[in-house]
């Protein structure tokens, strides 16, 4: 059983328990999926929970495993140190056990490769407005979504814009949970090509200070699951370059009213 101590912000990270009999020490299966909860720092609230999974039983007796992200969109940070609590329960007793480990900055593991071509990166300062919190965006499911982001820089001259979101930064297009287009609308969704393509718009409000406005109906939002923690950018085509103009988080939650019609 163990845990590595420190993964490049963007890579999995495998760790796995045994489990045993308390009182006779032998192992044994744990009389449900051991659950665990990720802790940033001293943080009270964990980041990420889940349950473990038996690897390759019945050959193995009690032994769990999981494979977790550390990648933004999953509020992992570089050069932060991380806690695993793990509890399992046998015959009714109740153990547990902690693992640490610490996110070390992308690209500093040797498996990490760029997934796209090169770029030229302007990201420069945004004010965010309506949903958003500091850089990141909050999408309430079943919720119209408006979301105005200021001073991008110039936008003149540009043959695209596109808003991306995904699970993680190096899915490809295809496996986009959101992408909209300034030509084309929304163009996926859930990772599937979208059925109604005025569902989604980019709309510049000031070219010359870089002011747009991200909007997605109701219809869409609702497909979202609650508790989704997901990576964005907004990029734009210009002169022959791509161009990332600001790129941060978002989190759905869950709505209470699930009408979308009046």
């Amino acid at each position: 059983m163990g845990c590595q101590p420190q993964v490049a912000l963007g890579d999995y990270l495998t760790f796995s328990i045994c489990t045993h009999d308390p009182d006779t020490g032998e192992l044994a299966p744990a009389d449900a999926a051991p659950p665990y909860r990720i802790y940033e720092d001293e943080t009270a609230t964990p980041i990420l929970t889940g349950t473990m999974a038996a690897l390759d039983a019945p050959t193995t007796t009690g032994f769990y495993t999981e494979r977790i992200l550390c990648s933004a969109a999953n509020e992992f940070e570089e050069e932060k140190s991380y806690t695993i609590y793990i509890e399992a329960e046998v015959d009714g007793d109740t153990g547990g056990i902690a693992f640490s480990f610490t996110v070390q900055p992308f690209g500093s593991s040797t498996a990490q490769v760029w997934g796209h071509i090169p770029r030229t990166l302007t990201q420069t300062s945004a004010e965010i407005q309506a949903a958003l919190e500091g850089s990141r965006i909050t999408i309430h499911r079943g919720d119209d979504l408006s979301v105005t982001l200021t001073g991008l820089g110039n936008l003149a001259g540009r043959t695209e814009l596109w808003y991306t979101a995904k699970k993680a930064e190096g899915h490809t297009d295809l496996r986009a949970v959101i992408q909209i287009t300034e030509s084309g609308g929304l163009v996926r969704i859930l990772q599937a090509a979208a059925e109604t393509a005025a569902n989604g718009s980019i709309t510049v409000d000031d070219e010359d200070d870089g002011d747009v406005t991200i909007a997605l109906v109701a219809v869409e939002t609702a497909k979202l699951s609650p508790g989704q923690r997901l990576a964005y950018d907004i990029q734009m085509l210009k002169g022959g370059e791509i161009l990332t103009l600001t790129e941060s988080t978002i989190k759905v939650t869950a709505d209470v009213t699930r009408a979308v019609t009046a």
